[in-house]
């Protein structure tokens, strides 16, 4: 886990233990959506310090529950795997938009250098047809048309968005996801 605070006080410490979360892409406004990691949830764990100079130390620390939560453990761990396996899925399609992105860029490129050559009109048809198709499956992950805070407003969210947003409601607080 990821440490965001660490605060000691009369012997104990205050962890805000995180995992890291899903990869934003840049210039991405999504409409309240958190693609943080899950906590840690309570357990046993260890944390590893290790120098360039070879030197190196370990500790192992507890993670307690909040005794004031209402939750049970067996709830707390089932947010965090549900918000982990989100994360992951929010993940792997923002790294298809980014390899999508990519491919698009190269196409462009094809069709700039090779779009007057008659002998290849053929290939430079399918580049382009290429390109929308790829554009299309970005467009249902991703809200493309987003340049503002507020554009979210005026065109409609779209799944890496829906569940960012889901993952954001989940992690709330130390309850486990409802059954559905």
């Amino acid at each position: 886990p990821k440490a965001l605070g660490i605060k000691e006080g009369a012997n104990q410490f205050n962890w805000n233990m995180r995992y890291e979360g899903a990869e934003r892409l840049p210039g991405m406004i999504l409409w309240w959506a958190g693609l943080q990691g899950p906590k840690a949830a309570p357990g046993n764990y260890s944390v590893e310090l290790r120098m360039e100079n070879g030197e190196s130390w370990k500790k192992d620390f507890e993670i307690l529950p909040n005794p004031n939560s209402e939750s049970s453990i067996a709830d707390m761990q089932a947010q965090f795997t549900f918000m982990n396996e989100v994360n992951q899925t929010v993940d792997r399609a923002h790294k298809s938009i980014k390899k999508i992105r990519m491919v698009n860029n190269r196409l462009d490129a094809f069709i700039v250098q090779y779009g007057d050559d008659e002998r290849t009109k053929d290939l430079v048809v399918k580049a382009k047809d290429m390109k929308e198709r790829f554009g299309s499956i970005e467009k249902e992950l991703y809200q493309t048309q987003n340049r503002s805070g507020q554009d979210p407003l005026n065109f409609p969210i779209r799944l890496t968005n829906k569940l960012a947003h889901l993952n954001s409601l989940v992690g709330l607080d130390d309850f486990g996801p409802t059954d559905q």
